[in-house]
């Protein structure tokens, strides 16, 4: 047996010994803080072996560890690195508004952004998935979130192909709040077709919302009429057409 750094301490301390006394703290030191139950009686004699073997199974459990820690962080820090870049982008820019120029510029930056430093970031957070993904237990914590994010890879890395496109889900989650909210209010839609025609109209709301619409004036403006318009102009009826509209 190859007798490494923990074990020659436990040597030290085993020799050590004299009448019955023995160098605890150095066995602990060597244990990763824990007391070897090979020399554990006082008058029993250290059996190197056993000591060296347990002194070896506490420190790969705390260099496991260890290193899940300190690749989590990892993750974290490359997630945040993602986040940084439309963080700059909206301080430089002040994000979307009403503005159809402002708002071309902003995504315009974020991308350009995005494609100069996100690749490298994603790499390399693909690459450490796929590492922990042979290391971590599948059911555990840490190991369900790997699978769930390499699953989806290609869905979460879609925002390198369309600026228009959020990192998070955030936004949408909030807007849904009230919905939840208050969704004893309308549990009786009528009939099973008006499910999605509400749900509809929740969208246009919330997307004239965000594009900060007042929305009374959008409906009041957009609805009479609507049956006699063409399908080929209803483009003209979005927010975001409503919007560039109040902006010029």
């Amino acid at each position: 047996m190859d007798i490494d750094e923990p074990c020659i301490q436990l040597a030290s301390a085993c020799r050590s010994r004299s009448g019955g006394s023995r160098d605890d703290r150095a066995v602990e030191r060597a244990m990763g803080g824990k007391r070897s139950t090979a020399c554990a009686q006082p008058g029993s004699d250290c059996n190197l072996r056993d000591a060296c073997a347990e002194a070896h199974r506490a420190l790969k459990v705390q260099t496991k560890s260890n290193a899940a820690d300190s690749e989590l962080e990892r993750v974290v820090a490359l997630m945040d690195n993602l986040f940084a870049i439309d963080r700059e982008a909206r301080d430089e820019f002040g994000g979307a508004s009403l503005d159809a120029a402002t708002n071309e510029r902003f995504y315009a930056a974020r991308h350009a952004l995005r494609q100069e430093r996100a690749p490298a970031w994603l790499g390399e957070l693909q690459a450490l998935l796929l590492k922990m993904k042979a290391r971590v237990l599948p059911k555990s914590i840490a190991g369900k979130a790997v699978a769930y994010t390499l699953a989806r890879w290609q869905k979460l890395t879609r925002f390198m192909e369309h600026p228009i496109s959020e990192l998070s889900t955030n936004w949408a989650e909030n807007a849904m709040r009230g919905i939840a909210l208050g969704r004893k209010n309308w549990m009786q839609i009528g009939s099973k077709e008006a499910g999605p025609k509400i749900a509809a109209l929740f969208s246009i709301v919330e997307s004239g919302r965000k594009l900060g619409v007042p929305i009374r004036k959008y409906l009041a403006s957009g609805l009479p009429g609507l049956a006699d318009r063409s399908i080929r102009s209803l483009a003209e009826l979005t927010p975001a057409a409503y919007a560039a509209h109040l902006a010029k």
